[in-house]
């Protein structure tokens, strides 16, 4: 029996994972959450996928007990890490696929993800199965400048230069840490819908507390803890 009391962990390198926080926070008002903010390890992109592996599993050993349901927020991570444990495992690669799948029939869709994310080849032999044409694209520079909070519209525009002479029907943001300059990419892209999955996630797990009785029934808001490597 999964103790209902426990927080919601979530595991990422760096500020993406707080940007999946402050969104679920809003609306599972009574849950806590502890992020395992994997800094020493920032960032994951550029990692082999043997490295990649071994920080994932060391990751979930450190986070397993501490909660009752476990997020991989970085998208890098979950194209690559598959976890069996007795616990609800979130992916967000997958909630983005979801949403996809809602949102978008036919079309064109840019993935901006991380190197290691785009080598993996899943957003792209996802697109395919459902007949979309995707065009996955990497932006290292991207995820350091959110990290460092150097990043401005007119920095994003120079290096989305050419993605954004193109027309789009979506633009993913293919890093949790893109999420930090949605508003940026949305002016960037004005027509196209900006798709994170975090809502599909929200979702998910709204229902899986439910349903495995895992809901926090405390009447206080929510505490949100960081476990810092």
């Amino acid at each position: 029996m999964i103790n209902k009391t426990l927080p919601i962990g979530i595991i990422d390198s760096g500020k993406g994972g707080m940007g999946v926080i402050n969104y679920l926070s809003f609306t599972l008002i009574n849950e806590d959450f502890l992020f395992y903010m994997d800094h020493k390890n920032f960032p994951y992109g550029n990692k082999s996928r043997k490295d990649l592996i071994e920080i994932g599993n060391e990751a979930f050993n450190n986070l397993k007990e501490k909660v009752k349901i476990i997020i991989i927020a970085c998208n890098t991570l979950s194209c690559y890490l598959d976890i069996d444990i007795n616990k609800p495992v979130y992916k967000i690669n997958e909630c983005i696929m979801e949403e996809i799948k809602k949102k978008i029939k036919k079309g064109k869709v840019l993935f901006l993800t991380t190197y290691l994310t785009k080598r993996s080849n899943y957003f792209q032999d996802e697109c395919e199965k459902i007949g979309i044409n995707a065009n996955v694209v990497s932006c290292p520079r991207l995820v350091t400048m959110i990290e460092n909070k150097t990043c401005s519209y007119e920095e994003v525009k120079k290096i989305l230069r050419l993605e954004s002479e193109n027309k789009y029907d979506a633009v993913v943001l293919g890093c949790t840490h893109f999420y930090h300059i949605e508003n940026h990419l949305k002016r960037l892209f004005p027509d196209a819908h900006i798709i994170s999955g975090f809502n599909i996630l929200k979702k998910k797990i709204k229902k899986d507390l439910r349903k495995y009785k895992l809901k926090n029934n405390k009447k206080t808001g929510s505490i949100i803890k960081v476990y810092k490597t």
